[in-house]
């Protein structure tokens, strides 16, 4: 795999590295067993941290794969796997959460074995479509992998052709045959490695390529209530220059949480005058004006507007399926005016338009 990935291999040993190799194990092992400090201070975490770091920066990353021989293996193979499992661990995949984890858990639970129940997952397929599904038609792991990450793969197996050369090799053991899939595996696991890299690049500048992607992090922060890195973050939303309805919109909603209603409402006008068949917008503006600003005739105007826009969208609507059709008994226009009186959206608005005027009434007499 290119540039990631290298074929090439070197057997130099350096002695020193191996003291430092020493150390970073002991830090682990510290962090995990030994009290250090007062426990509010949490340096047990950062102690490990740091050995599991200076590990992985001398070594590289060890990964061991699990071949199933033989369907009768199956119990030895789960209560080896269980036996390395440590509290505490964090299980990164990509579609693991939903797809591998629940199928290995009633694996182990069929053979009497039980895991955390609270493990915690780190399920790199839920992030990538929050910041990449715009931008791709399909967001697997390679595709990820070559569009947003640049890598790229060469003489890979596809992920298709894994089970059957599987099954051919537990019908005729031979290495030749599963060499390519266990290849394919270690790629998989080095792509995951540089992806949660990425991810949490983005996420502690926070940098992005599209406003979709500033939309996406900034409702990350929103959720984690880090509201100055998600005002930034959706401020950079509304001014990228591609900035869609979907990015505009998302960011014009968090100013609404955030009570910022002058920064909510230019991008409600702007949404309007950008998508004239848009009603959200005039509708967030009528509230805007009724419930904030008190202003009833500025209400009246946005939700007249609006009221236009949804009997102009369902009489297009219904034109688009040929819903409306004259006849002797039911001329066309009749049968097109019932239908825009049911519609729910045109009664709501209508609705606020009536309570809007007798606001408006109130006040004046």
């Amino acid at each position: 795999m290119n540039p990631t990935h290298s074929d090439n291999k070197t057997t130099a040993h350096i002695p020193i590295l191996d003291g430092w190799r020493a150390l970073s194990i002991l830090l682990v092992l510290a962090g995990h067993w030994l009290p250090i400090g007062r426990p509010e201070w949490r340096l047990n975490e950062s102690v490990a941290a740091s050995g599991m770091a200076l590990f992985f920066c001398l070594s590289g990353f060890l990964i061991t794969q699990f071949l199933l021989a033989d369907h009768a293996e199956e119990p030895a193979l789960l209560h080896t796997l269980a036996a390395r499992l440590t509290p505490g661990e964090v299980w990164v995949s990509f579609n693991g959460r939903a797809f591998d984890w629940p199928l290995l858990k009633s694996r182990m639970r069929l053979h009497r074995l039980h895991d955390d129940p609270a493990r915690p997952q780190l399920d790199l397929l839920h992030p990538a479509r929050r910041l990449w599904r715009s931008r791709l038609d399909r967001v697997s792991l390679q595709t990820v992998e070559a569009e947003v990450l640049g890598m790229r793969r060469t003489a890979d197996l596809p992920g298709s052709e894994a089970p059957d050369r599987y099954f051919r090799f537990v019908e005729d053991p031979q290495a030749e045959c599963l060499a390519p899939v266990l290849d394919h595996n270690a790629s998989d696991v080095l792509t995951l490695v540089v992806l949660a890299t990425e991810v949490a690049a983005r996420m502690g500048a926070p940098t992005a390529d599209s406003a979709a992607e500033f939309a996406a992090m900034g409702r990350w922060y929103d959720e984690w209530q880090v509201y100055d890195l998600a005002d930034a973050c959706f401020e950079r939303a509304a001014q990228h220059p591609d900035a869609d309805w979907q990015s505009l919109w998302l960011a014009s909603l968090h100013w609404k949480r955030r009570r910022e209603w002058h920064r909510a409402a230019a991008i409600w006008r702007e949404l309007a005058q950008r998508y004239p068949g848009s009603v959200a917008p005039l509708v967030e503006l009528a509230k805007w004006a009724e419930h904030q600003l008190r202003q009833w005739d500025e209400a009246e105007r946005w939700t007249m507007e609006a009221l236009a826009r949804a009997e102009r969208q369902v009489r297009e609507r219904l034109r688009s399926v040929g819903a409306v059709r004259s006849s002797a008994h039911a001329p066309a226009d009749i049968g097109g005016r019932a239908a825009v009186e049911a519609d729910p959206l045109v009664r709501a608005l209508r609705h606020r338009l009536a309570r809007i005027r007798r606001k408006r009434a109130d006040r004046q007499g």
